[in-house]
């Protein structure tokens, strides 16, 4: 069953988001899929950036919606307890499994520092555990951005504020590209340099917040205003994805990044108030339940075609994502879901407190 309330335009991008990755992953790891395939595949790198906006977004609202007279400490305090159980438990169990269980099997931890410990290691950068360079970026988010808002005068008001960011991180890359440190290498996608520092990545979030700041103005617009938005995110991402190419590669570095940010903020305009079927949602809703999850895990999961050398593409395609799917679900039941009902105990109890003093 499908939760009443739920936004079936944010369960669908979170989906797409999911499924870039899993793709983008599935083609490294299967190099049998046939060219055309890779190359479709090859643009879910852009996923991690729909992440962000959609992120940016729903923190964003969480925070400027909250409209409790509690103490500015306090607010912190119970955003923290509701991001920190929500990201931390899973996280660490996966980051176990890799120091711990992965050796066990042959495959050693390449570059392990306590800076994993403490969300840091994307300015290191990550040699394994690579997807969590994101994740980093996110926690740091958490962190900075409720004291900005409820701390300072920057809140819901000084909506233009919330792009700042926007213009750090494109300058940030710009200034990278004038000194040249990533301009002779062909796999800049992945250089700690430009994608992985949280300074040089903050486009998408950033967009996404600033979409909760003016969250107001834009759904009071009539829906062929946010339907033309939503056909004008998809023609930007085609620009896009038509200047930078399946691998990010040249001067692309620069711009990629706040162009699909600005072209995902229209499609989540777009799509916020669609409806669909029940039985369209249902898989897209199981996958927006479990991206945290299967984000985690299928960097892992890239090692099961590994193990089927004889085997067509097509069944080590099936069993990425079948052993994808599987442990992310179990993840997500056993360890997502208890940690979330003892949030949900811990924020109760600390409401009691506050009731009784």
């Amino acid at each position: 069953m499908i939760p009443v309330g739920r936004n079936h335009g944010l369960d669908v991008l979170r989906a797409l988001a999911i499924m870039g990755v899993l793709l983008l992953h599935a083609g490294m790891a299967i190099p049998e899929i046939p060219a055309s395939l890779q190359w479709i595949f090859s643009f879910g790198w852009s996923g991690v950036d729909l992440f962000f906006v959609l992120s940016g977004f729903l923190i964003g609202r969480q925070v400027f919606e909250d409209k409790s007279s509690e103490s500015t400490g306090r607010k912190l305090k119970t955003f923290w307890i509701k991001r920190w159980y929500r990201t931390f438990p899973l996280y660490y169990f996966v980051l176990s499994i890799y120091v711990m269980v992965k050796p066990l099997f042959g495959y050693t931890f390449k570059g392990w520092s306590l800076s994993y410990l403490f969300f840091l290691q994307n300015y290191l950068p990550p040699q394994d555990f690579v997807q969590s360079w994101s994740l980093c970026i996110e926690e740091q988010f958490y962190i900075v951005f409720p004291i900005l808002a409820y701390g300072l005068w920057t809140r819901q008001k000084n909506k233009w504020f919330w792009l700042l960011p926007v213009a750090v991180s494109f300058l940030s890359r710009l200034y990278l590209w004038n000194t040249g440190m990533f301009a002779e290498t062909n796999d800049t996608i992945v250089s700690p340099f430009v994608r992985f520092p949280t300074h040089t990545h903050l486009d998408g979030i950033s967009c996404g917040v600033f979409l909760a700041a003016t969250f107001p103005e834009w759904n009071r617009k009539s829906l062929s205003f946010k339907r033309s938005l939503g056909m004008a995110g998809i023609a930007l991402i085609t620009a896009c994805f038509y200047l930078t190419g399946a691998w990010l590669s040249g001067f692309a570095v620069v711009y990629s990044f706040t162009l699909m940010s600005v072209a995902f903020a229209f499609c989540l305009i777009g799509v916020y108030d669609l409806k669909f079927s029940s039985v369209m949602m249902v898989p897209v809703y199981r996958l927006s339940l479990w991206s945290y999850s299967l984000y985690l895990w299928n960097n892992l999961a890239m090692k099961i075609p590994e193990k089927m050398p004889g085997f067509s593409w097509p069944l080590q395609f099936l069993a990425f994502f079948a052993g994808s799917l599987m442990i992310s679900a179990f993840t997500y039941k056993f360890i997502e879901v208890p940690f979330l009902k003892l949030r949900d105990r811990h924020l109760r109890n600390l409401k009691s407190v506050k009731n009784n003093q």
